[in-house]
């Protein structure tokens, strides 16, 4: 896997552990640059995090709400990748899968009080259209890059 390694091994560890203990700080964080694997993964690579998640929702069904967040956000992430408004124009399968999967957990994202709050409002926006929250994630991020961006 390119991406989500980490998630895997701990849906994993969580399948085989006789038990679970919650710690609320901060053990590790992520280091973003231009080489991470996150930044440059392509829509396949969400597609297979996305399939591996589905499959955990039967074995994992204490986690379904959790699972849904996640497969709401990597379908969003995918959706950013360089060729996806040129295959949605072709109407190509992965991008009805990544709208379906948005419009399938979307509902979830904004009830659940553990969703991240930025997915919360991604999730509400796509209620409008299912791509509102790609131009919104899009505009976001060119204003970063600006100068006196947000």
């Amino acid at each position: 896997m390119v991406i989500g390694e980490d998630l895997i091994q701990n849906l994993e560890s969580v399948k085989r552990a006789e038990g679970i203990v919650s710690e609320a700080s901060r053990l590790y964080a992520y280091r973003l640059h231009a080489s991470s694997s996150i930044r440059n993964a392509s829509a396949e690579s969400h597609v297979k995090l996305l399939c591996y998640l589905e499959e955990q929702k039967s074995e994992l069904p204490e986690l379904r709400n959790a699972l849904d967040n996640r497969i709401f956000a990597e379908s969003m992430f995918a959706t950013l990748e360089t060729d996806f408004m040129k295959n949605h124009k072709r109407g190509s399968s992965l991008t009805g899968k990544l709208i379906s999967n948005i419009e399938r957990t979307r509902k979830v994202v904004v009830k659940d009080p553990d969703s991240r709050y930025e997915y919360r409002l991604l999730a509400a926006a796509s209620f409008v259209h299912p791509l509102l929250p790609r131009f919104l994630m899009t505009l976001r991020s060119s204003l970063r890059r600006s100068p006196g961006g947000i």
